[in-house]
């Protein structure tokens, strides 16, 4: 019996480069993003580390905002993990240390 032969058209090969383009596409936005949020959440973790240093006195004030300002890394770089895995997600702006959890502030309106 003989195996049928595969036709290489110029519409099969378009329908291939297409295929490979966005495989290829989708691996360079997932390391993109995977690379943004490892470097956000070791940046979180060397700004927690402040506080644990031997020779740092700290008050109260000071360990909240370090508290604060790690935390908004680690949700940056939940956000950036996220986007990885879904490339059909948006990626909104950053707003510097501004997170529903731990800020007094309401969230910003899009007026």
């Amino acid at each position: 019996m003989r195996v049928p032969r595969l036709r290489f058209t110029v519409r099969r090969m378009m329908v291939a480069v297409a295929i490979v383009a966005v495989l290829i596409g989708g691996w360079r936005h997932y390391q993109r993003f995977m690379k943004l949020s490892l470097a956000y959440s070791g940046q979180a973790g060397q700004i927690e580390m402040e506080i644990v240093h031997p020779k740092s006195v700290m008050n109260q004030a000071k360990v909240e905002a370090i508290l604060k300002k790690a935390h908004w890394h680690d949700a940056v770089a939940l956000k950036y993990r996220r986007v990885a895995s879904r490339p059909w997600l948006l990626v909104t702006p950053e707003v510097l240390y501004h997170c529903s959890w731990c800020s007094p502030l309401p969230p910003l309106s899009p007026d």
